[in-house]
């Protein structure tokens, strides 16, 4: 059977990061794109703006991937962009309840690549979930990845 879908994103691409600078500014701003090509991440803490300069830069943030160029050059914005591997190590920093590493580590290298990215884009939403409903406590990163608690 033919797939249909054949213009959807590649599960197994890496998610991109843009590193941007400019004369008019002292340090970096940071935006992160997922594997589908959507902003999830805009740093501008290690950026010295001025409020004009962040209410710009919010106003006219790219929320998808095929406009951070024409952003860039609009705004006269030097940009360097950089693939993010998503190792255990990057997984377990975002997820960030720090219990039973080594147990966790063994979870992630037995699942596919496809799900280790699955897995950490869903930490947002899982930490959101918790957040919502406060009665919840945080799995362990190895139960959540055994559990793939991503597919819930």
């Amino acid at each position: 059977m033919a797939d249909t879908n054949s213009n959807r994103t590649n599960p197994f691409v890496a998610m991109k990061k843009f590193v941007i600078t400019k004369e008019t500014f002292e340090g970096v701003i940071v935006l992160e794109y997922d594997v589908q090509g959507n902003l999830c991440l805009a740093d501008l803490r290690e950026a010295e703006l001025t409020e004009v300069q962040i209410e710009n830069l919010c106003r006219n943030l790219p929320p998808k991937i095929e406009n951070i160029m024409p952003f860039c050059d609009k705004l006269k914005l030097k940009v360097v962009e950089q693939e993010i591997e998503i190792t255990f190590e990057v997984f377990y920093t975002k997820f960030g309840f720090k219990k039973g590493k080594f147990e966790a580590e063994k979870a992630w290298n037995k699942i596919s690549k496809g799900d280790q990215i699955k897995a950490y884009m869903y930490i947002g939403s899982y930490k959101r979930d918790l957040k919502l409903n406060t009665w919840k406590t945080s799995l362990y990163p190895a139960s959540y990845l055994n559990k793939k608690r991503w597919e819930d």
